[in-house]
């Protein structure tokens, strides 16, 4: 089923500009499609300013917009306060006239004026595939050579994970000490997550020296339970 606003663009009844979207309910990490119809969304159009999420509660969500064709998609930046404080369903608000920042077409014809489309939000998280290792402190995989950090270590993952894993125990981190045998670091851990893409900030702290990351070590598991790939050591360099 579909809920529309569909509005007379300029002053011609003929010519219509709507913007539709679904009322079955999408997981929290799940994209939030719009469909126009009736005239050729312009990409330029759609800005912060022009499109905005809110929970029910009237908070205002973080989001990122990805335009193909006259679809919008938006997904909502989940982190650890909004998975505390899930939003429950959601109301997206599209600018459109009198307003500066309206959504328009190729044709100039802007959305007459501004309207909002509620979406039912799952409290879970969807993922296409298991977790996998793509980048190492800003290098993409696979890396064959140290990996130099200063404090912060970020992780990126693409396939979602499953928030309970996130934990210092789940990433642990292995001194490299020649003919020592030490016991692992447990960094304090701050994550970013955006559709499938997970982005993973191992605070470290001051310099470390060696360490060496370990896929098959972390206790982090997808929604479904996947642990990541691929099974590889990273050297690193903290401090350098």
């Amino acid at each position: 089923m579909l809920v529309a606003a569909c509005l007379t663009a300029s002053c011609h009844e003929v010519e219509r500009f709507s913007v539709s979207g679904s009322s079955e309910p999408v997981p929290l990490n799940g994209p939030l499609r719009l469909v126009v119809h009736g005239a050729d969304l312009d990409p330029l159009s759609v800005t912060p300013a022009s499109v905005q999420v809110r929970a029910v509660d009237g908070r205002r969500l973080a989001h990122v917009t990805a335009v193909q064709g006259n679809v919008i998609e938006v997904l909502l930046v989940i982190d650890q306060s909004l998975w505390a404080q899930p939003p429950g369903d959601v109301t997206v608000l599209l600018a459109g006239s009198p307003s500066p920042h309206g959504l328009r077409g190729r044709s100039g014809v802007v959305l007459g004026r501004s309207e909002s489309l509620g979406f039912k939000l799952q409290g879970s998280l969807s993922a296409s595939h298991g977790p996998r290792l793509v980048s190492v402190g800003g290098e993409a995989m696979p890396v064959d050579h140290e990996v130099r950090f200063s404090q912060q270590l970020e992780l990126v993952f693409e396939g979602a994970i499953d928030p309970a894993t996130i934990l210092p125990r789940s990433c642990p981190l292995a001194p490299r000490r020649a003919g020592l045998s030490l016991s692992p670091l447990l960094p304090a851990c701050a994550w970013r997550l955006v559709g499938e893409r997970l982005e993973l900030t191992l605070d470290v702290g001051e310099d470390r020296g060696g360490l060496r990351l370990n896929t098959r070590d972390l206790g982090l598991r997808g929604p479904q339970g996947a642990a990541p790939s691929p099974q590889v050591r990273v050297d690193l360099v903290s401090g350098g």
